[in-house]
């Protein structure tokens, strides 16, 4: 039977040949998971003789700063990951009959990734006009980034089919097909940017093209990208915060979450909890007194007239008794006369009290009798 690093080398080849994008950081993890396996002596093993008490050991080898010092936290979680889906795969081919790293738990560290754009970023990268054919193409590409939360490579893959009046549609990492949409300016913008430079293109080809009328590539957009930002003086700008800002700002306009999933075309909700978690951490930075529920309810021996009052000017008309008076007491008067008027108006019915003048009736009088009029004399 195969050793553990025999069957190592297998799950890459099969990475590569199911996925080719994962490959290369499949490659690099496994490479220190070897490293490990090595050390604490498991690496030749038979991987049906590995147990949970050989991939402790192998966990304490990556924890270990004489051995590895510059692991962190979260990349010793994101290698744990990586564990238990080799020994997964191991399971499903049949290589082993039980998985020893089902209960192998990995680190529950603070969410770490890309920060979205701050609006005065944003309002910096955009500022800025174009000078050129290719700063047009750019700025049409970081608006139609932010506007639809498309990946770097999804941008760049964008052919002249999938574009239809608002909408995009496309099949994106995994193979997930999906159609997003955008607003009116960057419809405009590349409605213009179209019929200036991609009038005579087929529908299959690329939307986005160089100046010399090849694909843009991912590394070309990126380094477009870095140098538009240090004229705008934004640092650390990825491309990727596009991505991130487009779906905080979803959140935080009350957008659902599994909506949000499909529209970035993610496979489970895991990235869309960090993306919430953004959200939830921008909108505790504005909290003000507004949303203090103690403030609200007044509590403690704060008196009636301590409390702060909505401002309300009474409408044209109102009696002297109405004006200047809390605008919740206005409603339920309203309410009240809407009740006495609507009996009034039936035929063969009468008010079910005689109401006296409205400006003979102070404002505890006329709480008493609408109270009086709701719970006595229902109509």
């Amino acid at each position: 039977m195969a050793s553990f690093s025999e069957c190592i080398e297998q799950f890459i080849i099969w990475k590569r040949i199911k996925r080719n994008r994962t490959y290369r950081d499949y490659q690099y993890r496994f490479s220190v998971i070897l490293k490990a396996g090595q050390i604490c002596g498991i690496a030749g093993r038979d991987v049906r003789d590995i147990g949970s008490k050989e991939l402790y050991d192998l966990v304490i080898t990556l924890d270990s700063k004489e051995h590895f010092p510059n692991l962190c936290e979260n990349t010793i979680s994101s290698l744990i990951k990586r564990l238990k889906s080799f020994f997964r795969w191991l399971c499903e081919n049949g290589m082993i009959s039980t998985n020893p790293a089902e209960k192998l738990d990995y680190r529950r560290t603070e969410p770490r990734g890309t920060l979205p754009f701050e609006d005065d970023e944003l309002s910096a990268l955009f500022a800025l006009s174009p000078q050129t054919d290719s700063q047009g193409r750019d700025y049409v590409v970081f608006h139609l980034a932010l506007d639809t939360g498309l990946r770097l490579e999804e941008i760049c893959g964008l052919c002249i089919r999938d574009v239809s009046g608002s909408q995009i549609t496309l099949c994106g990492k995994g193979g997930t097909h999906r159609t997003v949409s955008f607003g009116e300016k960057s419809r405009r913008l590349l409605s213009d940017y179209i019929n200036q430079f991609r009038r005579s293109a087929l529908r299959d080809d690329p939307l986005f093209v160089t100046a010399e009328g090849q694909k843009l590539t991912n590394t070309t957009l990126a380094h477009r990208l870095s140098l538009w930002a240090a004229k705008a003086g934004v640092r650390g700008a990825a491309f990727h915060r596009f991505r991130v800002s487009y779906a905080v700002q979803f959140i935080l306009n009350d957008g659902d979450p599994l909506e949000l999933q499909m529209l970035l075309g993610h496979k489970d909700l895991t990235m869309t909890r960090y993306y919430c978690w953004l959200a939830y951490r921008r909108k505790a930075c504005t909290h003000n007194s507004q949303r203090s529920i103690v403030d609200a309810l007044c509590l403690g021996n704060q008196s009636q007239e301590a409390r702060p009052q909505p401002e309300f000017v009474a409408p044209a008309g109102a009696s002297e008794a109405v004006a200047g008076t809390p605008e919740l007491m206005f409603r339920m008067f309203q309410t009240w006369l809407a009740m006495v008027s609507q009996m009034q108006t039936k035929q063969g019915e009468k008010p079910p009290q005689n109401i006296p003048p409205l400006p003979s009736l102070s404002w505890m009088q006329l709480t008493d009798q609408f109270h009086q009029t709701l719970w006595h004399n229902k109509p």
